[in-house]
């Protein structure tokens, strides 16, 4: 059987804004919703979406969620927060729950969670990409062997030279995916 081709996108920044709040010990940082109020889908996800599924690869959410795990969030809003999500029409979401501490091997930059989507799908990981927000994302996409790209925000100026390729958007994120597999077939 061939092996598939996916686009990972990252949640919160990607998917959805990132919040800016005050965290314990590192100041101001953009992160996930607390609340259902604070969840906001990017008006041009479902077009992203399937413009994915048009180029004949997966689109899967790769993401760390481990807020309910530190007590930031109810069960209740992330499970609603997810079916919401999941609503866009993504071929499959991944979820990483665990706290930064618990030595997991999903939560990104690990490359666990995307090695995970490999043996579901028969990803080749080595032709895949991930699209996210943060270091941590691309670290992850690294370490599977995908092509990274980051899209660019107000707050990850410092983390742009870690990506392959950063973009002003999603929508150009995947022109450069579209770009990128058309001098791939050539």
């Amino acid at each position: 059987m061939e092996k598939r081709i996916a686009v990972f996108l990252d949640r919160d920044g990607v998917v959805t804004e990132a919040i800016l709040r005050e965290y314990p010990g590192k100041g101001m940082q953009h992160g996930a919703p607390f609340s259902l109020a604070e969840f906001k889908i990017f008006p041009d996800v479902v077009r992203a979406v399937i413009r994915v599924r048009d180029m004949g690869m997966l689109s899967i959410v790769a993401t760390n969620q481990p807020d309910v795990t530190y007590g930031n969030l109810t069960r209740e809003d992330f499970d609603e927060m997810m079916r919401r999500t999941r609503a866009l029409g993504f071929d499959d979401i991944f979820v990483c729950e665990h706290g930064r501490d618990e030595g997991c091997l999903c939560k990104k930059p690990k490359p666990g969670i995307l090695h995970d989507a490999e043996k579901k799908w028969n990803i080749d990981l080595s032709r895949s990409y991930i699209i996210g927000d943060t270091k941590s994302d691309i670290g992850a996409g690294k370490a599977a062997g995908c092509k990274t790209i980051l899209v660019a925000r107000s707050y990850n100026a410092a983390d742009r030279a870690t990506a392959d390729v950063v973009a002003a958007s999603l929508a150009e994120a995947l022109d450069w995916v579209e770009n990128d597999r058309a001098v791939l077939n050539a």
